[in-house]
């Protein structure tokens, strides 16, 4: 089965990511399968998308593999709806098979399109010894603001040719058509759009001429979900989450834990709210660490148990999921118990992110 998706895909055996797992010598999991099946599924301006869709999901059912990637879905959460989290693992693994696809190109440099363009722009540079710059720098400068140190110390600057322009993803394609009209205003350059991730529904002007995989909305991304406009919609764990779990808050010193408690992950736009164990009593407590910590949310709602032993009388994770549930705007809960994060996503048959290993449960 391998073999066969080498050659319907034109996969060499000697990209990075072909060696060892098209040959059968190593496990394949399959989130790098789905990237390797998804490798040469490549957008190209003007071709049909029903032909595209039927393409990709015959790739993946020889594939032995789910379609479900392939649909295009709207941004909005709805009950039973799939959430996507892509992980920086997975965005490495993604960004080193478009290295390979890139390999022939006679391309002269990458130029990244900011902020999280950066990260796969960064990768295919190195692994393909090509000079790097952001499209703001490239705008001033062109490649003289690039870094010519270490392995690029002494080596010429391109001053025209072709070059890669990169994003991870496209949806709408304001930041393509962005970079499309800096690159005009310089004719020198041959520019190659692509993209890691892409949607069916983009406008086809805007689509990258290389989109590696489709990942339809909603999605999120481990670079930056903490700043994403769908946390307006999201409700959060407070313990594992923003701070560490701290001791039992029987212990005598829990209060002092909950006043100097550092930081995890903290979002940087208004979040919908936060949902903990945490008892009444130490709503105060916990109110002048959020506000110490940046935090904006509209609401913040404690256990209601009257002790930590009726609270332990119900499963972790049954309250929240009916929190969650009975929230029709919120359509996703950040958890940071595996365990917990299951329950909930049952009981609210809605998506929960799972801190503790970056696992989307559907509930559905």
């Amino acid at each position: 089965r391998a073999r066969a998706m080498a050659r319907t895909l034109g996969i060499a055996a000697t990209t990075p990511f072909a060696a060892g797992a098209l040959t059968g010598r190593q496990p394949m999991r399959r989130a790098n399968a789905l990237s390797i099946v998804a490798a040469r599924y490549a957008w190209k301006p003007g071709s049909d998308t029903a032909s595209r869709q039927s393409m990709g999901r015959n790739l993946f059912r020889n594939a032995g593999l789910t379609s479900t990637l392939l649909k295009t879905q709207s941004g909005r959460v709805r009950k039973g709806e799939r959430m996507r989290f892509v992980t920086w693992e997975q965005m490495v693994a993604d960004a080193t098979v478009l290295a390979g696809m890139l390999r022939g190109r006679s391309l002269q440099g990458v130029i990244a399109i900011p902020r999280s363009g950066y990260f796969p722009g960064a990768i295919v540079a190195q692994i393909l010894g090509l000079p790097m710059v952001g499209l703001d720098h490239f705008a001033q400068d062109g490649f003289k603001q690039s870094l010519a140190v270490g392995r690029m110390a002494g080596k010429p600057m391109p001053g025209a040719g072709s070059v890669l322009v990169i994003d991870d993803s496209v949806y709408r394609g304001s930041a393509i058509d962005q970079a499309r009209r800096v690159l005009k205003e310089a004719d020198r350059w041959s520019p190659l759009f692509a993209a890691l991730y892409v949607c069916e529904d983009t406008p086809e002007a805007y689509k990258p001429d290389i989109g590696l995989t489709v990942c339809p909305r909603p999605r999120l991304f481990a670079w930056n979900w903490l700043g994403h406009s769908d946390l307006a919609r999201t409700l959060f764990d407070f313990d594992g989450v923003f701070c560490p779990d701290g001791p039992a808050d029987e212990s005598p010193e829990y209060g002092a834990y909950l006043a100097g408690a550092p930081a995890l992950h903290l979002p940087t736009v208004p979040i919908r709210g936060i949902v903990t164990h945490r008892l009444e009593p130490w709503r105060e407590v916990s109110e002048r660490w959020l506000a110490s910590a940046g935090i904006k949310y509209g609401s913040l709602r404690m256990h209601p148990a009257a002790s930590p032993t009726e609270r332990r009388a119900q499963a972790y994770g049954l309250w929240k999921g009916e929190v969650y549930a009975a929230d029709e705007e919120a359509a996703l809960f950040v958890e940071s118990s595996s365990t917990q994060a299951k329950m909930i996503a049952e009981v609210a048959r809605k998506p929960v992110l799972c801190v503790a290993n970056w696992v989307v449960y559907q509930g559905a």
